[in-house]
């Protein structure tokens, strides 16, 4: 693997955020959070919430490891792009 391929991965996974899809898996959304300074931390019951210093805090909720279309949304936003 080149030093180059995880970068054109992540950016491949922000794309498809950017693009709302209906779902999304947690652990593609949450890696493209954390590439933008998020952490998440686990939430109550089936549900997960990011953080970051300064920043309200996005929760998920979380159904057979995937989030909808609405915490893709809110992660789109958090990453500094308008979501209609």
């Amino acid at each position: 693997m080149t030093h180059g391929s995880g970068r054109g991965k992540l950016e491949k996974l922000r794309q498809k955020l950017l693009a709302r899809p209906v779902e999304m898996p947690l652990a593609d959304v949450r890696q493209v959070l954390k590439a933008a300074g998020w952490s998440m931390r686990e939430g109550k019951g089936s549900h997960v919430v990011f953080i970051k210093p300064d920043t309200p805090p996005i929760p998920m909720r979380v159904e057979d490891r995937k989030v909808n279309r609405a915490a893709v949304n809110d992660a789109a936003r958090a990453i500094g792009h308008s979501v209609e």
